[in-house]
């Protein structure tokens, strides 16, 4: 009966870490001077950025998987 529910999770799964290898790979060119850079953006540099989303993913599996 949930098997719909867990298939379209796993669709999700699959496409963030798709997205998150092609992130990766776009931004594994880049030298320290220019992941520090400041951008202007609102978490100042593209590592600001990644951090970012890595910190949004951990909170987020956290809440999945009851963890802290």
């Amino acid at each position: 009966m949930l098997d719909w529910i867990i298939h379209h999770f796993r669709q999700l799964a699959d496409y963030n870490a798709g997205a998150n290898i092609r992130l990766y790979e776009a931004f594994a060119v880049l030298s320290y001077a220019e992941l520090q850079c400041d951008c202007k953006g609102p978490f100042n540099s593209i590592h600001g950025t990644l951090n970012q989303i890595l910190v949004g993913g951990r909170i987020w599996m956290a809440r999945f998987t009851g963890g802290k």
